[in-house]
């Protein structure tokens, strides 16, 4: 009898609440080895939607979106032998000058 390899396990992603062009975001995922003896080597990212992957050592990647816009985003959990996708979607917004004058409203008051 032979077993097969078992890929990683994808439990949680963190996308940012609130996202906005020309503002660093923070994506988290929270993901265990498929078998014991394997480690997570990556975290990869393609944060366009182009099928580019970008590597990440860490579960959190962060990243600027320079335009607003809707995105699928793709995530590759890879271990030494096998991988496991995902995609999500994301809507990107514009900054405006109201969410700039809150934001300096908040810095006052705290």
């Amino acid at each position: 009898m032979s077993v097969g390899d078992v890929n990683p396990v994808v439990n949680d992603v963190v996308l940012p609440a609130a996202a906005y062009a020309l503002e660093d975001l923070e994506f988290v995922v929270d993901a265990t080895p498929g078998a014991p003896n394997d480690l997570i080597v990556s975290y990869e990212w393609d944060f366009l939607g182009t099928g580019e992957y970008e590597a990440f050592p860490t579960a959190t990647a962060r990243y600027r979106y320079l335009e607003a816009g809707d995105y699928q985003i793709g995530l590759r959990v890879v271990d030494p032998d096998s991988v496991t996708e995902q995609t999500f979607n994301i809507s990107v917004r514009e900054v405006t000058l109201s969410d700039l004058l809150n934001e300096i409203d908040t810095a006052i008051t705290e």
